[in-house]
């Protein structure tokens, strides 16, 4: 784990000394503290779609299985690109992971024949966000149970699609400070990890 100094120098600098002290006051706290403080409330009502927010239903398909599904989703573009605000020369789209029920996905694993205590294990992991691919998201908000989703299960639509619709009856959640620091993290290190060991030389 990063010391009080270093992950100081991550801190997001828009945010007030007030709110950077709490902020890393809950960092500090990880993960015995990975409960409903991920989200905000304050947030949860604001008109924009923001970076991991959760929707309560948006078109979800799993190639090859091409079957269109309505599932709760949580958000993965930037906020910039989810503003309608901003004019652009193209069509926009917006990119979101589906997400799961984790009591159902341990279910599925058991059933699939995997032994419990590998599967229990498993799951301590992923409500400890130790797995690079998983998000664990804790029952709070209009969660009301516990969630997860995988990054490489990323799916685009038009952003259209989610204006068209009242946003605020959409959402589910919006993420804290500490929420989103911990989801921006994990994305990072999920998509840009440079430990291939392949010489790219030209």
């Amino acid at each position: 784990m990063l010391s009080p100094d270093e992950i100081r120098l991550y801190l997001p600098k828009y945010i007030s000394p007030e709110a950077t002290a709490s902020l890393l006051q809950e960092l500090n706290q990880f993960p015995e503290n990975i409960n409903s403080r991920l989200y905000s409330q304050s947030s949860q009502q604001r008109e924009q779609i923001l970076q991991g927010d959760g929707l309560r239903n948006l078109p979800v398909i799993s190639l090859p299985n091409n079957t269109i599904r309505e599932i709760p989703v949580m958000i993965i573009s930037n906020s910039c690109d989810n503003n309608p605000e901003n004019v652009r020369m193209y069509s926009s789209r917006i990119c979101y992971c589906p997400l799961i029920k984790l009591r159902a996905f341990q279910e599925n694993l058991l059933n699939r024949g995997k032994s419990r205590q590998a599967v229990e294990d498993m799951v301590r992991d992923i409500k400890n966000q130790n797995l690079a691919q998983v998000f664990y998201l804790p029952g709070g908000a209009s969660l009301e149970e516990e969630y997860i989703l995988f990054f490489n299960t990323i799916v685009s639509c038009d952003t259209n699609i989610i204006f068209r619709e009242r946003k605020n009856e959409q959402k589910l959640f919006s993420l804290s400070d500490y929420g989103i620091y911990l989801f921006i993290f994990k994305l990072s290190i999920f998509w840009t990890r440079l430990t291939e060991g392949v010489s790219r030389n030209t």
